[in-house]
């Protein structure tokens, strides 16, 4: 099996508590070189951050939205491939730290992934939304293993459009690289090798236009994307307190109550969380990480306690929302006993 270099690019702001689960999951599936873009944390992300480019894990570097005016993830991404960590790459990936990818062949991994669909151009994989899942308050421990209530892994024709995110071979076909999928150059419009999550190479129109998500029915079998936009009902309070690095206007309780439109009891993660589970306890074995890590999860929590008698609708509405959920899982919890 080929042996490939993937660049993972992120740009964060008061994700502290979440980073060392999403960096293990990432190193354990194959990831050698992250590239993180913070800005404006106050949680101890930036000082977690620093501490592990100091140990060679990561490569961190103030936004340059600080500087200039673009959107984050829009400012991130356009100055990223100066960087050597995707310039030295084979393969780059923009990924939010809410997203794992998940790996369903006897090699979980994306040198597994690449080898499966033959090394293309660039891989679009769907996204597959995991909401609420019934769960309240924030917990430190893996998010993969506490949300279990997903949207339709065989959905119909009327739902079977899902964004994607894009592993794209690094090299002079791409144009521009954005959060969901790369920018083509003209003159490769016709010659790259975009394969969807099924294998099946995209059409001209898709390539050449500007299109972030397509029909996503067979497209989860091998490998997709687990988004947990919405983490606890404590987690997206925090969320919304912290703003949306796209668009800052779209969060609301319209945001939330159309992300946990969840409709299936899903444990598939299962099998990935022991490579996921080993490199965490890798990486908070050194007693500063694990320390930086505590701090960040407290000043987490006291924001979330802070916020709540500031945001009481805001509040009340998550909650009402995550007892709906939680009512669903119950639902789902007894149909697969009866069955």
């Amino acid at each position: 099996m080929t042996e490939y270099s993937y660049c993972v690019v992120t740009c964060v702001k008061n994700e502290g508590p979440y980073l060392i689960e999403w960096l293990a999951h990432y190193r354990a599936i194959g990831v050698q070189r992250f590239l993180i873009f913070s800005n404006h944390s106050t949680d101890g992300t930036r000082e977690l951050l620093d501490h592990l480019d100091r140990r060679g894990i990561v490569r961190h570097l103030p936004n340059p939205s600080l500087a200039f005016e673009p959107p984050p993830h829009r400012a991130a991404l356009a100055y990223a491939p100066f960087h050597k960590e995707l310039r030295g790459s084979d393969y780059a990936i923009a990924l939010d730290v809410d997203e794992f990818l998940q790996i369903d062949l006897a090699e979980r991994t994306l040198d597994g992934v690449m080898a499966h669909f033959g090394a293309p151009d660039i891989l679009s994989v769907s996204e597959l939304g995991f909401g609420f899942g019934g769960i309240l308050d924030f917990e430190d421990r893996p998010v993969t293993e506490q949300f279990l209530l997903s949207t339709d892994l065989r959905p119909g024709k009327r739902r079977a459009r899902r964004g994607v995110k894009s592993i794209m071979r690094v090299g002079p076909h791409i144009a521009d690289y954005s959060n969901h999928r790369p920018v083509i150059a003209a003159d490769y419009a016709d010659k790259v090798r975009w394969l969807d999550g099924k294998g099946a190479q995209l059409g001209l129109d898709f390539v050449t236009g500007g299109d972030r998500g397509f029909d996503s029915r067979g497209c989860f079998d091998v490998v997709r994307l687990n988004h947990y936009t919405l983490r606890s009902g404590e987690a997206i309070l925090a969320k919304i307190d912290r703003g949306d690095a796209v668009r800052n206007d779209r969060l609301g309780d319209f945001y939330f109550r159309k992300r946990d439109a969840a409709r299936l009891l899903n444990t598939s993660f299962g099998p990935m969380l022991p490579g996921l589970l080993a490199e965490m306890d890798l990486l908070l074995a050194d007693p500063e990480t694990k320390s930086l890590h505590d701090s960040c999860v407290e000043r987490y929590k006291a924001r979330i306690a802070w916020l709540k008698p500031r945001m009481p609708d805001m509040w009340a509405a998550i909650q009402a929302q995550v007892a709906v959920s939680a009512n669903r899982l119950a639902e789902l919890k007894s149909a697969q006993i009866a069955a």
